[in-house]
This record gives structure tokens, C-alpha cells and sequence, in this order.
């Protein structure tokens, strides 16, 4: 499956997913694109008594805000997909896809492990600070660009609900961070 994720980052994304199999609740990414590291949830979740969900605007980036790089993104980036290529890409896996801002149009009740590649400030913090009523116990969040220079907004959001104390950082990858909810 193609994805814009290197192979290292899938291994860390399978490694952390792992974590949550006996985690109640569903598996969500935000952030889709063109489906390739859903596909990785899909396939490592088949089998598991979970629901796989899919989020994104399927229009591309939305405005930057002040702490983006708006050297390296712009709006609109990332719409060259749709949510048939998706569907077409997971290869017969089954995952619901969402269309909408997140967590705006969030539909899940307990959620085990989330996938956040947004590589905005403003949606991820918001959807890092959203998320925590619906995170169960030891449910893990991993972020993509994590100290990514392109992507500062995000280190910056991960700092933000760390330094809060709603998270704790439990693995790092090059460009990736595992967080946990504090309990």
C-alpha cells in the first residue's frame, strides 16, 4: 500500500496500535489523505472486536494559522483525494469514513488508539484536547510530524496538552510522539 509515511513510521503507527488491542473502543485516524496508513490499522485491527474510522475534509488544508509554516503548506493542500480512492485503497478492508473538520464531526463514544497526521496547529491541539472525555484507559495517540521542521504546529500543540498535564509522552519516533492521557 502506498502511503506518505517512511517504512519506520508505519513499523512505530503497527508497534503502537499493538498496545491498544485489548483497549476498549474504537481506532480512529484524522488526517486520511489517500488511505495509506489507515490501510495499516485496517489490516493490524481485522479480526478485533473495534471500529476503524476515518476522518478528513476531503477538500484539502484549511486556513494556517500563526504557528504553521506557511513556506511548506497552503491551503488546499492534500485534496487531490476522495473518500471512493480511500474506500478503493483499503483493498476490501472495511473502515467508516467521515467527511468533515475533526474533531468536529467526531461520532465515537470510547476510542482505544488515534492517528493524527493534520499537520496544523489549530486542528490537532483542539483535537488533542477534544479527545480526552472520549480516550479510555491506556488508549494511545500518535501524531505525525512530531518536531518535523515543516510541521512546527505540531510539537508546539503536543507541548501545549503535555505541559497541561492531559497527556504524557510515552514513546517518540524521528517525527512521531505517542501520547497517553493522564489519569
Amino acid at each position: 500500500m502506498s502511503t506518505l509515511l517512511t517504512e519506520d513510521k508505519i513499523k512505530f503507527l503497527r508497534k503502537m496500535l499493538a498496545l491498544t488491542k485489548d483497549v476498549p473502543g474504537d481506532i480512529i485516524e484524522a488526517g486520511v489523505f489517500k488511505g495509506g496508513s489507515l490501510y495499516y490499522l485496517c489490516v493490524d485491527s481485522f479480526g478485533w472486536d473495534k471500529e476503524v474510522y476515518g476522518y478528513d475534509t476531503f477538500m484539502g488544508l484549511p486556513d494556517l494559522g500563526t504557528y504553521d509554516n506557511k513556506k511548506a503548506h497552503h491551503k488546499g493542500d492534500f485534496k487531490n483525494t476522495s473518500m471512493e480512492e480511500v474506500r478503493d485503497n483499503l483493498d476490501g478492508f472495511s473502515a467508516n469514513l467521515i467527511q468533515g473538520y475533526f474533531p468536529d464531526s467526531i461520532m465515537n463514544d470510547e476510542i482505544s488508539f488515534v492517528h493524527l497526521d493534520m499537520d496544523l496547529y489549530d486542528p490537532t491541539q483542539q483535537a488533542l484536547f477534544e479527545l480526552v472525555p472520549y480516550l479510555n484507559e491506556k488508549a494511545i495517540v500518535v501524531l505525525d510530524d512530531y518536531k518535523f521542521k515543516n510541521c512546527p504546529g505540531i510539537e508546539l500543540a503536543v507541548n501545549d496538552v503535555v505541559k497541561a498535564k492531559w497527556y504524557k509522552i510515552v514513546d517518540e519516533n524521528p517525527f512521531q510522539v505517542a501520547l497517553m492521557r493522564n489519569i
